[in-house]
């Protein structure tokens, strides 16, 4: 039996399709990442990108720890920790 989900230690940042630049810290679950073009993950996990909002769509692409994107070039909506 799975134990309780914990927050991912770290942060997380994202760039949206005006530039600007969000963070969310010990992020838990998913997060709405409207026109996500960018994303650093300073997590302890690896991040799941996904085509559609609430993580909904397609898995787009898994951000490894200390890893970033682009590259690859990425359109992603939302992404879960």
């Amino acid at each position: 039996m799975a134990g309780p989900a914990t927050a991912a230690q770290g942060s997380v940042d994202w760039k949206d399709g005006q530039g600007n630049w969000h963070t969310v810290t010990n992020p838990k679950g998913c997060y709405d990442t409207p026109e996500g073009r960018a994303l650093n993950n300073k997590t302890i996990d690896a991040i799941e990108l996904y085509s559609e909002p609430k993580c909904g769509g397609m898995l787009v692409y898994k951000v490894g720890v200390n890893k970033s994107v682009p590259p690859p070039k990425v359109h992603f909506e939302s992404f879960k920790a």
